[in-house]
């Protein structure tokens, strides 16, 4: 989907247009702390785990700031939404949100928290995400 040629050409873009043009824009502004003690995302390889609250406000909060009325209040809804659009992953039970505990080894210390978890190449291509230092156990 090349959200800027339809933007060009002053198509309507879509709620799921929206949201990986949404969280393109916020992985790539780099707003969102990530790999650390109190941060909303840990990045493991390829994959980056979202906080599921956290970033559910902010997509939210960014595309009402847009413009854009369509997004649901429901977070359920709005994971079903990024679900059903392949922008992010399912668990191992093909659900949207994985719950996981985070091991940062620099601090001795581990959480477990839900997330839902994407492929940041696909949204940041350009940008250098670092793994944490720890793991992530599904």
């Amino acid at each position: 989907m090349n959200l800027a040629a339809e933007q060009a050409r002053g198509a309507t873009v879509s709620l799921a247009g929206q949201l990986k043009l949404t969280l393109s824009h916020l992985l790539q502004s780099a707003t969102i702390p990530l790999n650390k003690k109190g941060a909303e995302g840990f990045v493991e390889g390829e994959l980056l785990y979202l906080m599921s609250k956290p970033i559910a406000d902010r997509l939210r909060s960014t595309l009402l700031e847009r413009g854009i009325t369509s997004v649901p209040s429901d977070n359920s809804r709005l994971f079903n939404e990024l679900q059903q659009h392949q922008l992010i992953r399912p668990n191992a039970d093909d659900l949207a949100i994985w719950k996981c505990e985070v091991l940062l080894s620099e601090f001795d210390w581990r959480q477990t928290f839900t997330f839902i978890c994407v492929h940041w190449p696909t949204f940041a291509p350009e940008a250098e995400l670092e793994s944490l230092v720890g793991h992530i156990l599904p």
